[in-house]
């Protein structure tokens, strides 16, 4: 086939790209197109990224056609791919024999090496065995090909895997049974160079390893070259105390392997063989001893004691069958039940999913044993399941089995006043609870303090909540601290329980002794959650977030007050949660009600548009408590874009902006007066004047106790040492110099602000305050005018020269 010149140009640039020709190889029967491509001038020895010529990957896509043209042309045969495979290595894994047959005779006239290891130690020959393809391990050996067994290399149980995997091969492909002491078995050995030193390449304990592990051809090869059937490893066990398949276990003993009838701790080899091995080899021990099924060692334990401890249910079940004695003692006087149990009662630690899981054997075995008659004292005097066994109602089984009880009493309940229903609501086994109540025990029973089972019932999970639900005759039952199951499930992690209550109509506004709604439980657990490690639980949290927004939205009753007076918003602003301040203004809540509690309101007039005008021990509203406890300004700005009362005071006569001021946070006070927080009202609170007077123009001649206003506050703040502070508090004085029209007010002692600046030595102020044309007449209650005061101390001469100059 010919081209044009301008052609042949673009096929070498394609042929140097590689793309296309690698592409063609990797095609079946393309034996027209890659005669076209060599013919121009293409590269039969090119590799791509893997290392692959064309004729590697002809023979990975079973290309036959073009792999036999490529074989005729002038290829190098010992090019090697990434894994260092050669072409002939790809060759012995097809199922097709001819490509394999041209490949060695062409090798042959090259005289070329036809065993050349991969990176795995692989020669061809091992790749034929290894695929199961008998006619090319044939053709391998024919031409001369030498077994090489160098893969067998690397650590642990993987080298041993190949080593049985490669065997079971030989002896497949060789139509015949690997059996010791057979002379074709050793024939077959010697043939596949197996007659190597293999405790020098597998180790002195390949015998202990491969038995334990169920290796079946390994551990007949060493035993075929003479490893010791009876040696120790370093824990002291002969390779027959390592076997647990029956096939293994016999081949050992017709090797020699020997069974002692008794060891230095007393143990016989049925006590060993209880441990963890198959029932065969159990049947097996007895079969040759049978007076070994009750025999103890030396610490007086029998067989059926090491079987019971090792959670061995099967070898439990085939000893008791077999007549084992379950009530004989050891030297600690326990039976093998007392080993079941304290299994059982492990296993109780762990969570409910992980006990599901892992329960079952060490059930069975106390089924097994109680069956079987097995003494056990599991009542006390009252037919009460003993505390130490509660774990039981965790298990139908073990439940079914204590129902069968002579004494066991369902209605009896413990010291703490607990029924077996309450322990399996906790528990969480919806099958325990079904046979409780189907032998007559009453879900509303209440334990010592009032709490029914559907309390309990969110320890067990949504399921058993939605179960005892439909059996409950009151979901709003109050315990005796006034919790519903609600308030329970609202201080859990698991959001499905409030939902499953809420949807069965559980009511979100009821209060419990300490006034407390669920809402208000669950956002004083998200509190103490953040202050337990944020990250670490932060799921947890989440949940309770959720759990939060679910009773605010089902709540009628928002604005509800504890015993403290604070309603949900009143705790959620001094926990600083920002998202339940959100929903709870999106909800309407009213942000000025104040946490003063009317204790004798009647509940129906508390709703989410309750008075804000109440009033509690502090009087403080959700702004005051945002602006004392919390450092998110993003609370602060919401209350104080959505207060219509900034100047309400609290019971020392604060108001929002008093209370910035005395913090030094001029942000806030920034924020307050842009909204027109009056800067004028002292914290006077007037006791008498109607609360409905007090609006965002509250008069600016309201007094209290002090009598101070903002700025008597800021400039008092002036006499801090904290340079920070006293930075900030200066700010704040000329700042609310600047916007005050009241600059004379006196306080309670008389001072106005002239006074407290002079007293505090704050030349700036004073000036400020000369420059807005203050009276400097004005005396206080000590008959003193600024004037007067400035001229007492040495260190105010700056002022007094100032004031002076003024007077």
């Amino acid at each position: 086939m010919h081209v044009n010149s301008s052609a042949s140009m673009l096929i070498q640039k394609l042929v140097g790209e590689q793309t296309l020709f690698f592409t063609l190889s990797q095609q079946k029967n393309c034996k027209e197109l890659a005669e076209f491509f060599l013919e121009n001038g293409a590269d039969p020895d090119i590799l791509n990224e893997s290392g692959e010529t064309p004729l590697h990957l002809a023979l990975s896509n079973r290309s036959y056609q073009t792999a036999e043209f490529l074989v005729t042309k002038e290829i190098n045969l010992c090019l090697k791919d990434m894994e260092e495979n050669t072409v002939l290595h790809l060759a012995a894994k097809l199922e097709e024999s001819k490509f394999l047959e041209l490949l060695i005779g062409k090798y042959q006239s090259l005289d070329l090496s036809i065993d050349e290891e991969n990176e795995d130690g692989m020669t061809a020959l091992c790749n034929a065995i290894k695929s199961s393809r008998g006619t090319n391990v044939e053709l391998l050996l024919f031409a001369g090909a030498l077994p090489n067994l160098n893969f067998i290399r690397g650590d642990g149980y993987l080298k041993f895997l190949k080593l049985e995997k490669y065997l079971a091969n030989v002896f497949t492909l060789s139509q015949k049974d690997f059996c010791v002491g057979s002379e074709d078995s050793k024939q077959i050995l010697y043939k596949f160079g197996f007659n190597i030193d293999w405790k020098k390449r597998l180790g002195e304990e390949a015998l202990h390893y491969a038995v334990e592990e169920g290796l079946v051809y390994v551990v007949k090869l060493l035993i075929t070259y003479n490893f010791d059937v009876n040696g120790l490893n370093k824990e002291g066990q002969t390779p027959l105390m390592l076997a647990n398949s029956i096939e293994i276990f016999l081949l050992l003993l017709s090797a020699g392997a020997s069974q002692n009838s008794e060891y230095s701790d007393g143990n016989t080899w049925l006590h060993i063989t209880a441990k963890d091995k198959s029932r065969e080899i159990v049947k097996h021990a007895l079969k040759e001893d049978p007076k070994l099924i009750n025999k103890p060692n030396k610490l007086g334990e029998t067989a059926l004691h090491i079987a019971v401890k090792n959670d061995n249910a099967n070898i439990v079940e085939l000893l008791l069958n077999l007549n084992a004695d379950p009530n004989i003692e050891n030297k600690e006087a326990k039976t093998p039940i007392d080993y079941a149990i304290a299994n059982l009662n492990k296993i109780n630690l762990c969570s409910e999913d992980e006990f599901g899981k892992m329960e079952s054997n060490s059930t069975n075995n106390v089924e097994l044993l109680m069956k079987h008659s097995a003494k056990i004292d599991l009542l006390d005097d009252n037919g009460i399941l003993k505390e130490e066994l509660n774990f039981f109602y965790k298990s139908s089984k073990l439940v079914e089995l204590l129902l069968k009880e002579k004494n066991f009493n369902v209605h009896a309940a413990d010291a703490k006043g607990l029924t077996p229903l309450h322990h399996a609501a906790k528990c969480g086994n919806l099958e325990v609870l079904q046979l409780l109540l189907r032998e007559g025990a009453d879900v509303n029973a209440e334990d010592s303090n009032g709490n029914t089972s559907l309390h309990y019932a969110d320890e067990g999970g949504g399921h058993v909540v939605s179960f005892l639900i439909e059996y409950s005759s009151d979901i709003n039952h109050k315990n005796m601290d006034g919790d519903t199951p609600l308030h329970f499930s609202s201080q859990k992690i698991e959001p499905e329980i409030s939902k499953i209550l809420l949807a069965k109509r559980a009511c979100p506004d009821l209060t419990n002794s300490d006034g407390n709604t669920p809402l208000q439980l669950a956002i004083i657990d998200l509190y103490v959650v953040n202050e337990i490690g944020p990250f670490s639980i932060w799921k947890e949290r989440l949940h309770l977030l959720e759990i939060a927004q679910l009773l605010i939205d089902h709540s009628f009753e928002l604005n509800r007050q504890n015993n403290n007076g604070d309603t949900a918003l009143h705790l959620a602003v001094s926990k600083g949660e920002f998202e339940i301040v959100k929903a709870l203004i999106a909800r309407e809540a009213e942000v000025s009600l104040t946490h003063k509690r009317e204790v004798n309101r009647p509940s129906s007039s508390i709703s989410k548009n309750a008075s804000i005008h109440r009033t509690n021990k502090d009087g403080d509203t959700p702004l005051h408590l945002a602006i004392l406890h919390t450092r998110d300004y993003r609370i602060i700005a919401l209350l104080i874009d959505h207060s219509s009362e900034l100047n309400r005071q609290n019971n020392d006569g604060d108001t929002a902006l008093h209370l910035a001021v005395s913090k030094g946070d001029i942000k806030i006070v920034k924020a307050l007066i842009a909204k027109k927080a009056d800067v004028h009202p002292t914290n006077e609170r007037e006791e008498s004047q109607p609360s409905g007077s007090i609006s965002e123009n509250a008069s600016i001649n309201q007094a209290n106790k002090d009598g101070n206003t903002p700025l008597h506050l800021a400039i008092f703040n002036e006499g801090y040492f904290d340079f920070d502070f006293l930075t900030k508090a200066n700010n704040i004085s000329l700042f609310l110099i600047d916007h005050s029209s009241e600059l004379n007010r006196q306080n309670n002692d008389g001072d106005t602000a002239l006074h407290l600046a002079v007293l505090a030595n704050e030349l700036e102020i004073v000036k400020g305050l000369i420059a807005k044309k203050v009276n400097l007449s004005l005396k206080n209650r000590d008959n003193k005018t600024a004037l007067e005061l400035a001229a007492e101390q040495f260190k105010l001469r700056k002022i007094f020269i100032l004031l002076t100059s003024e007077t």
